[in-house]
């Protein structure tokens, strides 16, 4: 779990020597063993019996200070200071091969989550106060080779979440709260295909379907003093959350024996997430807003293989995030990123390759206006105009492990007697 940046609730940081290139040509290949994630097909790539374990450290900041434009009666409460924690994200992978046409992936992953965790008081407690999405995905995948030049594949998903939202009822310090949480799980699929026409070229593309877990939970309301019209106590609710689908394509291309570069473009359909029912709620018609555009990830990168067991990579990246000005709200600050990152592999033996790589998403400033327009604004009905001044840090770490023998032992030869 972690707070996103950009892409709503999704995250990103699913393979660390994919991090490395700024997840460029994932759908081809380039993040070894976590390029299953985005493209199942290119496991066919990876011989034998294969395991990765990935760990990521994601260190956000993002600090919501209230500017003029905040009701009168919001702006003593202050700043919401830093409100994005720390995480740590696990991911891991595991590629079996069968025969020389098919293979068996399986994998575990955090593909969604968001904290939020404001001081309060604050101005803008009204509009959110802590805020925590996480999830867990099991996959199962298989791939098969059809030739030298094409593979295909496709897999099962198995989503779980888990929501934990706190807002508070009164423009005051120690507030009444209300609070809904809940979790549930969704199932979806994956696709991918790879094609490589040379010998140093790849192409792949790789699908991941829409999931739309139902959460189940309650939602709370403490009693709130001399307004008898907040309904105090917990109530039995259920909202879907739709994860959408996305699409996923990649290419890489070998220059000489040392120099690959590769390319990623990905296209996600966050605008499925428009306005979510809280069914079984006591205020008739609450619903939790959204209205998302589609969103939209480009990146470039490149890997250099400095001898037989050090390779070097980097790459850049820009991505169009869902949320746009006239809906950004206090949870979920979203905003555009661009992004650079570096990274190694290392191979310790033939069986152990160790990876690492760092990312740094550029500062910025943006701005969140809860005012008459914003979809957010009929839930309380007061306005709040805040800056928000973020950047990003994340350093991941991977161990690789071959667990068959990666060379073929010589046929023994039967000794010959002689008469």
């Amino acid at each position: 779990m972690a707070s996103a940046f950009a892409g709503s609730f999704a995250i990103r940081e699913q393979g660390a020597s994919a991090m490395g290139q700024a997840f460029a040509g994932v759908a081809a290949g380039t993040g070894g063993l976590s390029s299953m994630f985005w493209n199942p097909a290119t496991m066919t790539d990876l011989p034998g019996w294969q395991s990765s374990v990935i760990a990521s450290g994601i260190v956000p900041y993002a600090d919501l200070a209230p500017q003029a434009g905040t009701a009168p009666g919001l702006l003593p409460l202050g700043s919401a200071g830093n409100m994005s924690p720390s995480a740590l994200l696990p991911a891991l992978y595991n590629s079996y091969q069968f025969n020389d046409r098919l293979w068996l992936g399986v994998s575990l992953n955090a593909p969604d989550g968001l904290a939020s965790k404001p001081q309060s008081p604050s101005a803008s407690q009204l509009y959110g106060l802590d805020s925590k999405l996480i999830s867990g995905e099991g996959a199962l995948n298989l791939a098969y080779k059809i030739n030298d030049m094409v593979s295909v594949a496709a897999g099962l998903r198995l989503l779980y979440m888990s929501l934990n939202e706190q807002t508070a009822l009164l423009p005051v310090a120690a507030p009444p709260l209300s609070t809904l949480k809940g979790d549930g799980w969704g199932i979806g699929y994956s696709l991918g295909a790879t094609f490589k026409p040379t010998a140093g070229t790849g192409i792949g593309i790789g699908y991941r379907s829409r999931i739309t877990p139902e959460i189940s939970g309650s939602l709370t309301f403490d009693p709130v003093p001399l307004i008898p019209t907040i309904p105090a106590g917990a109530y039995g609710v259920k909202l879907q959350l739709p994860v959408p689908e996305a699409i996923n394509v990649g290419a890489r291309q070998r220059f000489g024996d040392r120099f690959t570069a590769a390319a990623t473009f990905e296209w996600t359909h966050w605008s499925i997430l428009t306005s979510v029912p809280v069914v079984g709620s006591p205020i008739p018609g609450q619903t939790a807003p959204f209205f998302y555009r589609n969103g939209w990830m480009a990146s470039l990168g490149g890997e250099y293989k400095r001898d037989p067991r050090l390779t070097l990579r980097a790459g850049i990246g820009y991505e169009q995030s869902p949320i746009t000005d006239a809906i950004r709200e206090v949870r979920n600050p979203d905003a555009d990123r661009k992004w650079g990152a570096l990274g190694l592999s290392y191979a310790v033996s033939d069986r152990l390759t160790f990876d690492l790589s760092y990312a740094h998403y550029l500062p910025g400033n943006v701005l969140v206006a809860i005012v008459p327009g914003n979809p957010n604004f009929a839930l309380v009905g007061q306005p709040f105009v805040g800056n928000v001044s973020g950047r990003l840090d994340i350093v991941s770490v991977g161990l690789n492990y071959r667990w068959d023998t990666t060379a073929t032992a010589p046929a023994a030869v039967s000794p010959v007697r002689k008469n």
